[in-house]
């Protein structure tokens, strides 16, 4: 085997597994945890009210106005007030009284402007999931998304 065929067959055997590794599914949100979620009568919690120096969280992706198909990807958009940036290590999200903030960031990319993450599995059904982000000012955004799932 030449140089030039070597070189050509391990850069494609790069390129196809790093587009596997983009490619694979993760769980967002688990079907227990979502029977376990949906099971119990819970006190729904009261939409924040929001501090106007906090900073801003924007779903860009999915549109929530409509059903949900999964795999889904998630596009965040963070907006701190004049003076402050936002502090991505803030970044919470919880889904009842599961904190699934690790679940996303193990899985997504998390900066001072907003959070990305693909493939992102979650059950069929109605959900609700708090966001939280600070700024360096100590200001923290708060956003609740109801959504639902359907099946693809």
């Amino acid at each position: 085997m030449n140089r030039r065929s070597l070189l050509f067959t391990s850069t494609a055997a790069v390129v196809t597994f790093c587009a596997v590794i983009r490619a694979a599914a993760w769980e967002l949100i688990s079907k227990d945890q979502a029977d376990a979620v949906n099971s119990k009568p819970t006190e729904r919690e009261a939409l924040p009210s929001q501090d106007s120096r906090a900073p801003v969280i924007k779903v860009e992706s999915p549109n929530i106005d409509n059903p949900v198909k999964t795999p889904v990807s998630i596009r965040l958009r963070f907006t701190p007030q004049p003076g402050a940036t936002i502090d991505p290590k803030s970044f919470q999200a919880k889904y009842g009284w599961f904190d699934i903030t690790k679940q996303i960031v193990a899985n997504a990319k998390v900066d001072a402007t907003g959070l990305t993450a693909d493939n992102a599995q979650i059950p069929p059904g109605r959900y609700r999931v708090t966001l939280q982000v600070a700024d360096t000012s100590g200001h923290v955004g708060k956003k609740v998304i109801e959504f639902t799932v359907v099946a693809s």
